[in-house]
């Protein structure tokens, strides 16, 4: 017991305990939930599920709006995972239709990991570059065009790096077999 809740810092300054508990973790844990659930095809009430979104979702907003921070950060984070998984699970299950390869939202979601990767630094050289911004109009359009930049150039390094090479290891694998 003590390896799990011991506030004894390991080498790395995490215990096991903040390790298992942390948003992180959660939300990848909760991620393959949803992933189980819905290769084994789990159904949830259409009802059951909005009940549990709304409840979730309002004792999340009340939790981060009236109880104190340093209660248990714990029960902050699984309650957000809780809230997430269920309205995932419902889109998923009761939202899901088809939609074209072509879509915006589809190219988006393709390039997201080139959009991770990408964001950050783009991010830092436009701010780097631009002029001094004093008004919230400008904030707004210096992160506008932050946001069109990186979603342009995250697809373009999705479609060179991600998609074509892919497409080329593939075919130089089937050529082999």
């Amino acid at each position: 017991i003590n390896l799990f809740f011991s506030d004894t810092i390991t080498n790395d300054g995490f215990t096991f305990y903040n390790v298992i508990t942390s948003l992180y973790f959660l939300e990848f844990f909760f991620g393959i939930l949803i992933a189980y659930f819905f290769i084994k095809e789990v159904r949830i009430n259409y009802y059951v599920n909005i009940f549990f979104i709304l409840f979730f979702g309002f004792i999340s907003i009340y939790y981060y709006d009236f109880i104190d921070d340093n209660f248990y950060w714990f029960f902050k984070n699984m309650l957000f995972c809780l809230f997430a998984i269920f309205l995932i699970f419902f889109a998923i299950t009761h939202l899901n239709k088809p939609v074209k390869k072509l879509n915006l939202f589809m190219l988006l979601g393709s390039s997201s990991y080139s959009l991770y990767l990408i964001h950050n630094p783009l991010q830092s050289l436009i701010i780097r570059f631009s002029p001094d911004i004093s008004t919230d109009l400008g904030f707004s359009l210096i992160l506008l065009l932050i946001f069109i930049i990186s979603c342009f150039i995250s697809y373009i390094y999705y479609y060179i790096f991600e998609k074509l090479f892919t497409d080329i290891a593939k075919n130089k694998l089937i050529k082999s077999t």
